[in-house]
């Protein structure tokens, strides 16, 4: 099996710590794939595919037909060999290829008109054609079906994991009046709402928010400008696993109000550390967190008001994040593991089958 992971950059994101819990699930099954890497940090590798094709923060009109390319003319690959791709990358001469779609987001919140073009026109095409296709949450699947027209058992969910690096008691956490915002590199994170809403929170709170250097960026920028918040908003850049710890122990709140998602790593890390969140209500986060988060809907200025008054009350607050640290503890690389091998048993029955034996074989 070849486990493609040929557009990952970062180990530490959201995808990569995806694609590395798959590849522990894989080999704890005792199939050892080989790895189509786009990045330095896989153990194992055996391909590393070209630096312009992988994916970065900085959006690139060209890359994605350069990626389309290289599947077609250099992607490494017998027809029928079996291979799980990490990302929604289709390479057109396998016969026997399970896509990973993680959400639409493109769909609707393209980067660039080829971006539009490829998940709209080409990517519905390819994915009827693909073996089967892996999403990360019933929300997406549902959304795939719809939008896409694809039959549902050909879908299977392997939801994310999450493994909290440390355990912190709450007596121990000294919190301060800032709310934090992670990974919002992309207009559909929808940060600028909560800029947009300063009245509610600037008395109160300050804001860090933890992103990349894309045009979102600099949008933000003008607003925090335009709006007279400079005292009051703080962007950091290339935060040390560390350093956002810290950040996350010492906060008031992860303010999370996100348009569309397909999972949400920053809202389970926030509350493995009993740190409330405020997120959006959107199917997704409702399906995969419950009652957890302090809801708000987007573009009400009264939720987020409601929201900012629960967060002062200590009695909800505890009520949360009790809540919270219940979440977490459903995704777990046990779970993750146990959906793959569900799909790798309808997908590749003979996977399995060898697995098996070669464990029998020990």
């Amino acid at each position: 099996m070849i486990l493609d992971c040929s557009r990952i950059v970062s180990l530490h994101s959201g995808l990569g710590r995806f694609t590395l819990a798959v590849l522990a699930a894989l080999r704890d099954m005792g199939i050892e794939p080989e790895l189509v890497v786009g990045c330095d940090g896989f153990p194992g590798a055996k391909v590393m595919t070209p630096v312009f094709l992988r994916t970065r923060s900085k959006v690139s009109v060209l890359k994605p037909l350069a990626w389309m390319l290289y599947a077609r003319f250099g992607f490494a690959c017998k027809p029928d060999q079996p291979m799980l791709s990490v990302m929604h990358n289709v390479v057109p001469r396998s016969r026997n290829q399970v896509v990973t779609v993680h959400d639409l987001r493109p769909c609707f919140f393209p980067d660039n008109p080829i971006q539009a073009y490829y998940w709209r026109h080409i990517l519905p095409r390819s994915l009827r054609k693909a073996k089967a296709i892996v999403t990360v949450s019933q929300t997406s699947k549902a959304k795939i079906c719809s939008v896409y027209g694809i039959a549902p058992e050909k879908i299977h969910v392997v939801t994310n994991c999450f493994v909290p690096t440390e355990t912190v008691a709450e007596d121990e956490l000294e919190r301060m009046p800032r709310l934090l915002c992670v990974g919002g590199n992309w207009r559909h994170k929808n940060i600028h709402e909560l800029l947009e809403m300063h009245e509610l929170w600037r008395d109160r709170y300050q804001v860090d928010i933890v992103m990349a250097k894309t045009a979102y960026l600099e949008m933000l920028r003008e607003l925090v400008t335009r709006l007279g918040l400079e005292e009051l908003v703080c962007f950091h850049h290339g935060v040390p696993d560390k350093r956002l710890r810290e950040m996350y122990q010492s906060s008031a709140a992860l303010v999370y109000p996100s348009l569309d998602e397909g999972f949400g790593i920053p809202p389970l890390e926030a509350m493995s550390y009993g740190l409330p969140v405020i997120a959006s209500d959107i199917p997704v986060f409702r399906e995969l967190f419950s009652t957890a988060p302090l809801y708000i809907s987007v573009g009400s200025r009264e939720s987020w008001k409601q929201a900012f008054e629960r967060l002062e009350s200590d009695e909800q607050v505890c009520c949360h994040m009790k809540t919270g640290r219940e979440v977490v503890q459903r995704f777990t690389p046990e779970s993750l593991r146990r959906q793959l091998a569900d799909m790798v048993s309808a997908v590749w029955p003979e996977s399995m089958g060898l697995a098996t034996n070669d464990r029998r074989g020990e």
